[in-house]
């Protein structure tokens, strides 16, 4: 798996703190990496060291130091300018400390950073230093939104000579000059007071002609929706049916014209006659008629006949002999009692 890695280039320092009595100072740069641990204890790894520039507030070493990053998530980076000594432990002349989480990611950062010292105080500070800082981590994932990513696009794309658009697109001369020409459209185009005040003329088209609606008729300019609130007719709220309905005049006097439909055309009623689905006086179920003439409708099962015993209107009344034959128990005339031969007389 790759490293994950900060290189640090320590290029100069100004403005430093003199600690030596005779002369100025000796500085150099110590760059190391801090770890934290628990209860926010502090471990040091990784350090590296400039040379020593003697005799000067202002030294320039111009070094390049590359160190591999333990925990990106919560070390960070310091730097420390010391006094050199010969006889004695080097004199903290200033610090910086930058956690690597906050460096950006692969973009070389390039700026002068001011150096504090914890326990002192010096008008003016306690100098500058110049560094280039680059974070590389290929673990790390993008910070959501993050475009474009890293590496991209690709080096050597987009291929020399091919751009966007081709040299030479659109051709030299194009458009033509003097396209558009000078002076279109014409000044005064189109004319002042067009169209003419009063167009179209009042009163067009004349009333009366084909087209024209009439005054209040519905369609017509200002005319209310008929039906709409306020229009004439329309019923007030929750009264039914609206005042004024039907309205007045309708249907036109003289509808249906007088001999419509003509009289012996084919489906034209004739005068008097019944009219299709209009119940007779004395058909089945016509107002009054009980019970209806007719009914039960003779020759059906189960319908009696006018002459038999016990029908409506039926005479002679039942038990009784119609005209012309004997009572019952009595022979027909001319047909011999029971018991004797036809053709004897009976015995007086």
């Amino acid at each position: 798996m790759a490293d994950v890695t900060v290189k640090v280039r320590c290029i100069e320092a100004r403005n430093l703190m003199k600690a030596d009595l005779i002369g100025k100072s000796d500085p150099y740069v110590s760059v190391r990496l801090v770890a934290f641990g628990m209860y926010n204890t502090r471990s040091y790894y990784g350090e590296r060291k400039t040379q020593t520039i003697k005799n000067t507030l202002s030294p320039r070493w111009n070094e390049e130091f590359l160190l591999k990053v333990q925990h990106p998530e919560k070390d960070a980076l310091e730097l420390r300018v010391f006094d050199w000594n010969a006889l004695s432990d080097p004199t903290l002349l200033g610090r910086l400390e930058i956690p690597v989480a906050s460096l950006p990611l692969g973009r070389p950062v390039e700026e002068w950073k001011a150096l504090s010292n914890p326990g002192k105080s010096r008008r003016g500070g306690f100098g500058d230093i110049h560094v280039v800082i680059t974070y590389n981590n290929p673990r790390a994932v993008p910070p959501q939104g993050a475009y474009p990513p890293q590496g991209y696009p690709p080096q050597g794309y987009p291929p020399q000579g091919y751009g966007y658009a081709p040299q030479g697109y659109p051709p030299q001369g194009y458009p033509p000059q003097g396209y558009p020409p000078q002076g279109y459209p014409p000044q005064g185009y189109p004319p002042q007071g067009y169209p003419p005040q009063g167009y179209p003329p009042q009163g067009m088209p004349p009333q009366g002609q084909p087209g024209a609606p009439r005054p209040g008729a519905p369609g017509a300019p200002g005319a209310p929706h008929p039906g709409a609130p306020g229009a004439p007719g329309a019923p007030a709220p929750g009264a039914y049916p609206p005042q004024g309905y039907p309205p007045q005049g309708y249907p036109p006097q003289g509808y249906p014209p007088q001999g419509y439909p003509p009289q012996g055309q084919p489906g034209a009623p004739q005068p008097g006659a019944p009219q299709p689905g209009a119940p007779q006086p004395s058909a089945p179920g016509a107002p009054g008629a009980y019970p209806p003439q007719g009914y039960p409708p003779q020759g059906q099962p189960g319908a009696p006949q006018p002459s038999a015993p016990g029908a409506p209107g039926a005479y002679p009344p039942q038990g009784q002999p119609p005209q012309g034959q004997p009572p019952q128990g009595l022979p027909p005339q001319g047909q011999p009692p029971q018991g004797q031969p036809q053709g004897q007389r009976p015995l007086n």
